[in-house]
């Protein structure tokens, strides 16, 4: 009976409520605690997802570590696993780990479209700041591939580079070496070289100093073929 007269009160109370600040003020207050419940279960199964992609990628990991080069039945098994995890977490920064792990993997066999396919498709959803080392990857196999052009358009995209200025620098010289474009080139590997600072590589340095006395030698040639050449005698 007790309770009976409990919920009576609660119930008159309420409309008391109603009565005194209006049907909006309640609708928002019960608005307010149903997104809040809202948000929490969403965060949950955000975590939950988090917690299962990641689940997923270490077991990739784990099985990619333990590949045999010529098992190709746990090579197409961890392709499997790589599928799945792209599927169902995309927009999981997993499962863009799981699809360079599937580029390097396609680059160690020659398998230089698969390699461009994964690479592509890691772009299509990085964030932001994996951007620029996944297309100076992407760039490389490209031109390892003989498509310097297309290897070229990856590098031109105006992007933050963050720490991968160098390296992205470096990657568009040896891009535009090879299509003899060898004064771009240069500039390219100096402004790495600029940028790296104390952490300049003694490769890249050596890409330097080698195009820049290739110059040298060719300018002193060129002058010296014209100093040489018989001037014409006038009849």
């Amino acid at each position: 009976m007790a309770l009976d007269t409990t919920e009576e009160e609660q119930i008159e109370s309420i409309k008391n409520f109603v009565k005194q600040y209006g049907p909006s003020v309640l609708i928002a207050i019960v608005l307010s605690l149903g997104g809040t419940y809202g948000y929490r279960s969403w965060e949950t199964s955000e975590r939950v997802d988090r917690e299962s992609a990641s689940a997923a990628y270490e077991g990739l990991a784990s099985a990619i570590t333990a590949l045999p080069e010529s098992n190709e039945t746990l090579a197409d098994a961890i392709g499997e696993m790589a599928g799945t995890l792209k599927s169902d977490h995309p927009d999981s920064t997993y499962a863009v780990f799981a699809s360079l792990q599937m580029a390097k993997l396609a680059v160690e066999r020659g398998d230089f479209a698969e390699a461009e396919a994964e690479f592509r498709w890691a772009l299509e959803y990085a964030d932001p700041s994996l951007e620029a080392p996944i297309r100076i990857r992407l760039a490389r196999v490209l031109k390892a591939d003989n498509r310097f052009e297309l290897a070229l358009e990856v590098l031109d995209k105006k992007i933050e580079l963050f720490a991968y200025g160098p390296t992205w620098h470096e990657a568009r010289g040896d891009i535009l070496l090879m299509l003899k474009e060898t004064d771009q080139a240069r500039q390219a590997y100096q402004i790495a070289v600029n940028t790296s600072g104390e952490l300049t590589a003694p490769s890249l340095i050596m890409k330097l100093e080698d195009i820049t006395y290739a110059k040298v030698i060719s300018e002193l040639t060129a002058e010296t073929d014209e100093v040489s050449e018989p001037e014409e005698i006038e009849e």
